[in-house]
């Protein structure tokens, strides 16, 4: 699994994309939108539900700050 990861990673890096690699550890349905917390470098929580992983991708359509990056999000 962490080679299938290095392979994506290096796809994405060599193409021509304006790309953001989400990284996450759990997903845990919510029945409400909670905050996300964001860091580039270290996971800064243990789960997010799959609605707030939405909400963060739809934003990064319209926000260059993670283009080329590989951020991590948790609730």
């Amino acid at each position: 699994m962490i080679e299938d990861k290095r392979k994506e990673l290096q796809l994405l890096q060599t193409s021509r994309l304006d790309w953001t690699l989400v990284r996450l550890l759990f997903i845990k349905e919510h029945r409400k939108s909670q905050a996300i917390k964001e860091d580039a470098f270290d996971m800064p929580g243990f789960n997010i539900s799959s609605r707030d992983i939405a909400r963060f991708m739809i934003e990064q359509i319209h926000n260059s700050s993670y283009i080329g990056k590989t951020p991590f999000i948790s609730n």
